[in-house]
């Protein structure tokens, strides 16, 4: 379901199965608020992107299918604005 780099990320900063739940509370995880800054900008790095201010809510973060989601939202919006 999800990348391995993505699985990757996600078990630096968070306690998860393997494998990874896709609905866990990821706060109940361990992803806390400094965990899911160091999360964020892991992410950024390793899809070149950059997270709009709109998405830094605790209901992006809040499980791995989720952030995943928001994440592959990203991706699509700024491939289409480098198109366009």
């Amino acid at each position: 379901m999800f990348e391995s780099k993505y699985m990757e990320l996600l078990k630096r900063y968070a306690v998860l199965s393997d494998p990874i739940d896709p609905e866990v509370d990821l706060a109940r995880s361990g992803l806390d608020s400094l965990n899911a800054i160091s999360l964020l900008l892991d992410l950024e790095e390793a899809y070149e992107v950059e997270f709009p201010q709109t998405y830094m809510n605790n209901d992006t973060f809040a499980t791995p299918l989720a952030l995943w989601n928001a994440l592959q939202v990203i991706i699509q919006e700024e491939s289409v604005q480098a198109r366009g």
